[in-house]
């Protein structure tokens, strides 16, 4: 019985070096998906409760209600977060829930699945309106920033919100700048990896 013929030399590198290129691409893979899913824990996240009225009737004899007010700069400023590369933010949907509900800001966070929470109301003094924000740790019910915006509600209410939110959200992500991370890397090129599984075939 004749004994099977052995690969020829350069066969047998050509698979040596196949898997050593597969080895390599596997471990790239692996430590690529480690690093999405570290990337993932160490992202900061917010939640941008619903602002409270403390200050006005749901009219108040101007043209806009001022609770409606309230309802529209807190999602028109979580959509301008959620801009935010490398920024998780709780959707509003979910948000609103917790209006009008008074609940430890550990429990927020734990049911939305957030490290921060952005809090704040709105208060009318005459012609002006104060908008005040607080950016809290859910870890340990901290604030970490505070800030206020003033405006003339005389002037059109969705031109006040072009002006404000953008001031907002550099001051809010500024707090959070440290944390933010860059962009995850594009994953492995799959035509590299069909290349290597058919020195195989």
């Amino acid at each position: 019985r004749p004994r099977p013929a052995r690969p020829s030399l350069s066969r047998r590198l050509s698979l040596a070096a196949a898997m050593v290129a597969a080895m390599f691409l596997l471990t790239a893979a692996g430590g690529w998906g480690f690093s999405q899913l570290a990337t993932a824990d160490r992202a900061p996240s917010i939640a941008v409760l619903p602002l409270v009225n403390i200050g006005g009737s749901a009219l108040d004899g101007f043209w806009f209600p001022m609770d409606d007010f309230a309802d529209s700069t807190t999602m028109e400023l979580s959509n301008a977060l959620s801009q935010v590369a490398g920024l998780k933010v709780a959707a509003t949907t979910s948000v609103f829930a917790f209006k009008d509900r008074r609940a430890p800001v550990s429990e927020i966070g734990e049911a939305l699945n957030v490290k921060t929470v952005l809090e704040g109301s709105i208060r009318r003094a005459g012609n002006k309106m104060r908008i005040a924000l607080q950016l809290i740790d859910v870890t340990d019910g901290l604030h970490q920033w505070s800030g206020k915006y003033d405006v003339d509600i005389r002037h059109d209410s969705f031109a006040m919100l072009d002006e404000m939110i953008p001031q907002m959200v550099e001051e809010i992500t500024e707090q959070l700048g440290p944390a933010l991370v860059e962009p995850a890397e594009r994953p492995l090129d799959q035509r590299l990896l069909d290349r290597v599984r058919g020195l195989f075939e």
